[in-house]
């Protein structure tokens, strides 16, 4: 995914070589002429480059009602699965041409998550589309509970895991702002438009993701008994929205000269929220089949000519590996889900100073999704899944220093 977008933006780029000559290069710097003038500012359309540091508190909470029956007892009870809610940074650099820009980001400092982001964006001061891929690997907790007369009580006890869980996700994003004559939602985010006066508008927004959260097939024991050997859960869910964000511009100074910006001083804070609703969501789990751990075992020993007593704990996790490789999955179980209300937050302030553009901001999403019931069997028990329910929240404040060639 990650070179894909790499491509697409060399290949958006590629005309750049014939300025002046070619169409495209003057379609993506040309001023948009429908822009009220009092109230937005527009300097010219080139290079820019930005660099950010994220603090980042991302988390995926999946809940599994299930109901079985064995030997004549019935069991109510839901599986809760978890991801580490500890936040962590992240910093990276976006280059931006006109509209197209592309980003790529990676987790800093010590933390209990790993992350990589990529993104494609092509932002207007109306409207904007952007493409996001990023891949975390964070720590989990999985936990069988029971349901005693409205008290959901834990049967094992919560397990930590050894290994983390990879949390892959594409999220395709998409706003237009209804009054964007004199209003536009970059001026607090993005710097490439000028809020001169206060304004307002409603928003339209839509967003189609898709995510997988994977567990490492080495958890094994208390963890995979937990999870019914579920290997992965994916989800992808589309949703709209509309809602309203406004600018209020607290300091503007116009530049001495439109060209170099020069001059130019602007602070304008902005506040968005904008309800959403999942028209469309799916889950799917991944069942995995389990290797025999003696035989493991007993093929580690004879390629490696080892003998008993083995050395622990290298030995175990040398067959800890060879047990993992050997793991297979099941076809995906599919459940759809019906409608579901989400959110979407987000406020900002900037600062532009001549060419350089500084901007913190504050964003929060969450987007639920909960599936209709479905039947299916788990060894000799009879397995009845109410329904998949899951969280997925975001909570990221972001630090943004721009210049603009």
């Amino acid at each position: 995914m990650p070179r894909r977008l790499a491509i697409l933006f060399l290949l958006a780029l590629f005309p750049l070589g014939l300025r002046g000559q070619n169409f495209i290069v003057e379609f993506l710097t040309a001023p948009d002429d429908k822009l009220d003038p009092q109230y937005i500012l527009q300097p010219e359309r080139n290079w820019t480059v930005s660099t950010y540091l994220d603090y980042v508190n991302g988390w995926t909470d999946m809940i599994t009602d299930i109901v079985y029956s064995e030997g004549g007892t019935t069991f109510d009870g839901r599986l809760v699965t978890d991801t580490d809610k500890v936040p962590y940074l992240e910093t990276g650099l976006t280059v931006t041409y006109g509209p197209i820009s592309l980003g790529w980001g990676t987790s800093v400092g010590k933390g209990n998550s790993s992350a990589r982001t990529n993104s494609f964006r092509w932002l207007d001061s109306r409207m904007g589309v952007s493409f996001l891929y990023s891949n975390v690997n964070r720590p989990y907790t999985a936990d069988i509970q029971t349901n005693n007369n409205g008290t959901w009580e834990s049967v094992l006890g919560p397990a930590s895991s050894e290994f983390d869980a990879g949390l892959k996700r594409l999220a395709v994003d998409g706003y237009y702002a209804l009054n964007g004559q004199r209003f536009t939602y970059l001026a607090a985010y993005d710097g490439c438009y000028i809020q001169r006066r206060s304004a307002g508008s409603f928003m339209i927004a839509a967003k189609f993701s898709q995510e997988q959260l994977k567990f490492d097939p080495r958890d094994i024991g208390t963890i995979e008994d937990i999870l019914f050997n579920r290997g992965s859960y994916g989800v992808a869910g589309f949703s709209v929205g509309a809602g309203y964000s406004f600018n209020w511009v607290a300091l503007h100074r116009e530049p001495e000269n439109a060209r170099s910006m020069k001059g130019l001083r602007n602070i304008t804070l902005n506040i968005t929220a904008i309800p959403m609703l999942t028209l469309y969501n799916v889950v799917s789990t991944v069942e995995n089949v389990y290797p025999d751990w003696e035989e493991c075992a007993q093929e580690y020993a004879d390629r490696n000519n080892l003998t008993p007593p083995y050395e622990q704990p290298a030995f175990y996790y040398g067959v800890l590996d060879l047990y993992a490789s050997r793991v297979q999955y099941k076809e995906p179980e599919k459940v759809r889900g019906g409608f579901v209300p989400s959110f979407i937050s987000r406020a900002g302030v900037s600062f532009q100073y001549d060419r350089f553009f500084l901007n913190a901001n504050l964003d929060f999403s969450r987007f639920n999704l909960k599936t209709r019931a479905k039947e299916f069997d788990y060894q000799d028990v009879s397995v009845y899944t109410v329904r998949d329910r899951g969280v997925f929240s975001n909570l990221t404040g972001s630090l943004t220093l721009n210049y603009r060639f």
